[in-house]
């Protein structure tokens, strides 16, 4: 029988944080790649979205519940929230490496744009249908999904929450493996939480 890695977090509640770690591998990790290959040039947001589609995955490997990943998900979200808040502008970066690169392939902006607008919302989709069972989990998922509709005012909206818990070790690790399990349940409670 398997035995719980962190005595404060039952095993049900361990495993179902794990499944969620290893379904961000899945097809919102296969969706990235994609999206990256599609991106090209546009470095920035490869580098952005890699790591916010990250971070799910390191906030509940089981093996890491102890600290919740933190040591991988501050740098993380940190330095994507940099980016997100340059005083260039992000979304403005995004544009002018799209029409450089659209330029490279000798395509229209118009096609280019498109194209990465298509990879973009699958990267979404596959993270809005992972199954989260916490806000943590939830803000970290839905900053992958914004970053997907492209809608970077979101993602560094769910960034800053996740930054305002990651100022230290203890308080991060509480907020990223808050739980509800309701009596006789096999697993922990989705979230959001109903009233």
């Amino acid at each position: 029988m398997l035995s719980a890695l962190n005595d404060n977090i039952p095993l049900q509640v361990q495993l179902a944080f794990d499944k969620l770690s290893g379904a961000q591998r899945g097809a919102p990790e296969e969706a990235m790649r994609h999206a990256q290959d599609v991106i090209g040039d546009v470095s920035e947001l490869k580098y952005v979205i890699e790591n916010v589609g990250d971070i799910t995955n390191r906030m509940s490997k089981r093996w890491d519940l102890s600290d919740a990943g933190y040591g991988y998900v501050y740098p993380k979200v940190k330095y994507t929230l940099l980016s997100l808040q340059s005083r260039y502008g992000f979304a403005r970066d995004v544009v002018e490496n799209m029409r450089k690169a659209a330029l490279a392939k000798k395509i229209p902006l118009s096609l280019y744009s498109d194209h990465v607008s298509v990879v973009l919302l699958k990267y979404a989709e596959a993270h809005a249908a992972l199954t989260v069972y916490n806000p943590a989990q939830f803000h970290a998922r839905e900053a992958a999904v914004a970053l997907g509709r492209m809608d970077f005012k979101a993602a560094e909206k769910h960034l800053k929450v996740l930054k305002k818990y990651l100022r230290n070790g203890d308080i991060w690790t509480a907020y990223a493996t808050l739980y509800r399990l309701e009596p006789m349940a096999t697993g922990p409670t989705p979230y959001p939480w109903p009233r």
